[in-house]
C-alpha cells in the first residue's frame, strides 16, 4: 500500500480556497517534521489523520525491518500496547448495555477470595482508582514466559491496596487483567476470541489480532542498544500483556475502531459519553480524555518493548489521529504533542540534526565520574575504549556521542547531556534533557566517589 496525502477538495475548492491552502501547509509541515525525525532515527512508523470522512494524511516512515531493509508501508501492523485497554473497556460497555454487568459489579463477584474484592467495583477497575498494585512492576524474567490470567492477578494478592478504592489514582495493568478475566468467565471463551467476535469482526478490522500469526505485514520492534544503534527488542510474552495490552493492529484498523465508536456500531453514544468522561487525572473508563489546544479528544497511549502507539478521536472536529511507531527509544510523547501542535496550527520546531564529532581521549576523560541523581541512584560516566558511556545504577551502560566540546547526545533519542564546568575548567555537573525536560545532577568530588 502506497503512502497517500489526500487534501479535502469537494465543495471547499470552490468556496474556501484559503482553507485548502492552509490545510496543505499543515500537512506539508507535518511531513517535514516527521521526515526530519526519520532522518535522525528518532521515528519509524505510520501516521494517519482522518478528517470529515477523508484520509487527509496517511504516510509511512523508516523501516519495518532493518535487517532486511524493508521500507515501512501504511498497512504494516504494530503492537499497540495499552491502547488495547480501550478495547477491553468497550467489551465491558457492551456487557453493561446487555445487562450482564453493572457499575456496582465487584471483583468478588468473579473472584470471591480476592482480598477486599467486595469493595472494588467496575468503575474502580476501569478508571485505575482501585488501589490494586500493578503486576508488571513485580515481574523480571517472568515477563518472557507464558502466564494464565489468574496467575497475573495472583501477583497482586499479597500486596496491600495503595489507597482506599475510589480515593486515589494509580495506573495498574492488574485492573485490566481482572476485567479480562471477568469477560472470559461471562463468555466462556478466551479473551482473543471475544475481541475477534465483538470488536474486530463488527468493526471490519481485518488485520488485527493478539498473535502475529493472525496479522499480515508485521513491523518489527526496535530500541536503542548498548552500542547506540537500533536493535531488535526482546518481546514480553503476549500472555503477560493480556487484556491490558496484548493487541496487534494497523493504522486503518484503528481508524475503523475509532469510527465505530462515533457511529454507535459497538454501543450507544450515551454509553460512550459515560466511558469518556474523566474520573481522575484525565483518565475516564478505559479512555484518556483531555484537550489539545482547547480541542476535546478521547483515546489512549500504548507501549510494548519495540513499539509505541497513540490514538485520538476529536469528536467536535470530526478528526481521528493514529500514530504507530516501531522505535521504542523514540521521543514518542514529544512526537504526539508536536503532531497535535501542527494539526491545530500552533508553533512547533523541526528538530536539528546532531552529528558526532571527535574529541581526544584526554578531553573525554575529564567528564568521567559519578553524578548524583538521588540517594539510591548515580550516573556513572566512564571512558571505555575511546568511547564515553553513561550508566545509571542497576542499568546497562550506553554510549554518548559529542556534538560539541561539552555537549553529547544518545543516538535514536532526543536525549542530550551537557557537562557544566567552573571557572577552573573543572567539570562540576551534568544536565540531562529528555522530551524538553532538563535535570541537573552534580558531580561527586573525589572524597565522595564510590
Amino acid at each position: 500500500m502506497k503512502n497517500s496525502i489526500a487534501i479535502l477538495f469537494a465543495a471547499w475548492v470552490l468556496s474556501t480556497p484559503a482553507f485548502v491552502a492552509a490545510q496543505t501547509t499543515t500537512f506539508e509541515n507535518l511531513n517535514a517534521y516527521l521526515e526530519a525525525l526519520t532522518e535522525q532515527e528518532k521515528f519509524s512508523g505510520v501516521v494517519l489523520v482522518h478528517k470529515n470522512d477523508e484520509d487527509v494524511f496517511h504516510r509511512s516512515y523508516g523501516l519495518a525491518s532493518r535487517e532486511q531493509q524493508i521500507s515501512m508501508e501504511t498497512d504494516h501492523a504494530f503492537r499497540i500496547g495499552s491502547v488495547a485497554k480501550s478495547f477491553t473497556a468497550s467489551l465491558i460497555a457492551m456487557e453493561l448495555e446487555r445487562g450482564n454487568l453493572s457499575f456496582e459489579t465487584t471483583v468478588a463477584d468473579f473472584i470471591p477470595d480476592y482480598p477486599r474484592g467486595d469493595e472494588i467495583n467496575l468503575i474502580h477497575l476501569l478508571s485505575h482508582t482501585s488501589g490494586i498494585v500493578n503486576y508488571f512492576a513485580m515481574l523480571n524474567e517472568e515477563l518472557y514466559v507464558s502466564h494464565q490470567p489468574s496467575e497475573l492477578i495472583d501477583y497482586s494478592r499479597t500486596h496491600d491496596l495503595l489507597f482506599e478504592p475510589g480515593e486515589g489514582w494509580d495506573y495498574s495493568n492488574t485492573n485490566y487483567a481482572i476485567l479480562g478475566y471477568m469477560l472470559e468467565h461471562l463468555h466462556h471463551k478466551a479473551f482473543g476470541d471475544i475481541l475477534q467476535e465483538h470488536i474486530f469482526t463488527p468493526c471490519n478490522m481485518n488485520n488485527s489480532g493478539i498473535h502475529e500469526s493472525e496479522v499480515s505485514n508485521m513491523a518489527l520492534g526496535y530500541e536503542t542498544g548498548t552500542d547506540g544503534e537500533q536493535v531488535l527488542s526482546d518481546l514480553v510474552h503476549q500472555s503477560v500483556a493480556y487484556a491490558a495490552g496484548n493487541v496487534i493492529s494497523t493504522s486503518l484498523d484503528m481508524l475503523k475502531f475509532s469510527k465505530a465508536l462515533k457511529h454507535e456500531t459497538l454501543f450507544s453514544s450515551e454509553t460512550l459519553a459515560t466511558f469518556t468522561t474523566p474520573v481522575k487525572n484525565g483518565y475516564a473508563l478505559g479512555f484518556m480524555s483531555h484537550h489539545n489546544h482547547g480541542n476535546k479528544y478521547y483515546g489512549h497511549n500504548g507501549g510494548n518493548p519495540g513499539y509505541q502507539a497513540n490514538w485520538k478521536n476529536f469528536p467536535e472536529d470530526d478528526m481521528h489521529v493514529v500514530i504507530l511507531c516501531n522505535a521504542f527509544s523514540a521521543p514518542f510523547g514529544e512526537i504526539v504533542a508536536t503532531v497535535a501542535d501542527i494539526l491545530f496550527d500552533q508553533p512547533f520546531e523541526i528538530p536539528v540534526a546532531r552529528y558526532a564529532i571527535s574529541l581526544a581521549p584526554e578531553q573525554m576523560a575529564a567528564f568521567e565520574g559519578s553524578y548524583r541523581v538521588s540517594e539510591e541512584m548515580l550516573f556513572e560516566v566512564k571512558l571505555r575504549d575511546k568511547q564515553l558511556t553513561f550508566q545509571a545504577t542497576g542499568q546497562d551502560a550506553y554510549p554518548i556521542f559529542p556534538y560539541d566540546q561539552r555537549h553529547f547526545f544518545i543516538k535514536g533519542t532526543d536525549i542530550t547531556v551537557v557537562f557544566e564546568e567552573n571557572g577552573d575548567k573543572e567539570i562540576t555537573a551534568l544536565v540531562w534533557t529528555q522530551s524538553g525536560h532538563a535535570s541537573r545532577f552534580e558531580k561527586l568530588d573525589s572524597t565522595e566517589q564510590p
